[in-house]
């Protein structure tokens, strides 16, 4: 397995290296081939004559950045987000049940019957309504 253009940068730069990848990279024609390119390109972009941008040059990307168009979306959109979210939320967690719910209207004495059957339901909810 050859060393990675990290390792051969890391053996190029003289950072310190395992051993055994300076030992491959020694024995290893491919690799060593690779590390003196590396080496040649690190040297011809030294050489590179220095690059002095235009004066304007900051004051075109400060306009540029300003002309780009601001995408905005209408403010009740995020308000419906959130509640959807919260209400998945709570769906997920168990506190929305949304199981049968039977309505019916009782009297206060059928609500107190109707309140004691509800506990034994398992199925839905009882909501008991006024007359």
């Amino acid at each position: 397995m050859h060393a990675t253009t990290e390792q051969l940068l890391s053996l190029r730069d003289g950072e310190p290296l395992a051993a055994t990848v300076h030992d491959h990279v020694e024995q290893c024609d491919v690799c060593s081939r690779e590390l003196a390119r590396l080496a040649r390109v690190r040297a011809e972009l030294r050489n590179l004559p220095p690059v002095t941008p235009q004066h304007s040059l900051w004051q075109s990307v400060a306009v540029g950045s300003l002309e780009r168009p601001q995408h905005r979306h209408a403010p009740w959109l995020s308000a419906i987000a959130v509640a959807a979210s919260f209400v998945l939320g709570l769906f997920l967690i168990g506190r929305l049940d949304l199981g049968p719910i039977v309505t019916a209207r009782y009297g206060l004495e059928e609500t107190v019957e109707a309140i004691k059957k509800s506990i034994e339901r398992a199925d839905g909810k009882i909501m008991v309504l006024p007359n």
